[in-house]
């Protein structure tokens, strides 16, 4: 933001944002389906995104209500549709007033999804379910749970006691 570098607030963040007619949304990795909120963002406050990220952004997201940097090889066509919708305001409104999620029913469906998702994590045997992802940092995860563990089931028995009678 103004070529500073300083951090910013999450308020002084939208704030720019809001008076932006284009966003550079770019995650910070370049995977299927890794999403967050820098694309949207841009559509809250009425700037349209740039976007660079997930490789399946298209199942999320309508592809024309954005412009899209799959890679470095398209970067001069981006260029050039962001520099076509700048100078033709028809072209930039059709685009700011696009619907940006996929499908009307599309926030309705992951909810669904979810609540499915959670409640087979509850019901089901305790034995099934212990299964971890084994992307990103799960693995560094898994092994600072395996320490703690370690570490826990060090601390004597009574102390273990006292404290699962404090969390009731």
């Amino acid at each position: 933001m103004n070529g500073g570098t300083k951090r910013c607030s999450w308020k002084e963040k939208h704030d720019y944002v809001r008076q932006s007619k284009f966003t550079i949304a770019g995650d910070s990795v370049h995977y299927p389906g890794f999403v967050t909120e820098k694309i949207v963002d841009p559509f809250i406050y009425h700037s349209i995104p740039i976007y660079y990220g997930s490789t399946k952004i298209e199942e999320d997201f309508n592809i024309n209500s954005f412009v899209l940097l799959k890679n470095e090889s398209n970067l001069q066509d981006v260029i050039e549709q962001v520099i076509l919708l700048d100078n033709h305001d028809d072209a930039y409104l059709e685009m700011l007033m696009q619907q940006p999620l996929v499908s009307d029913g599309y926030l309705k469906d992951k909810y669904a999804c979810l609540e499915n998702f959670l409640v087979n994590i509850f019901t089901q045997d305790i034995n099934d379910a212990g299964r971890r992802i084994k992307h990103f940092c799960a693995t560094n995860h898994e092994s600072y749970l395996k320490n703690y563990m370690k570490i826990y089931n060090k601390t004597p028995k009574f102390i273990r006691t006292i404290k699962e009678q404090i969390k009731k």
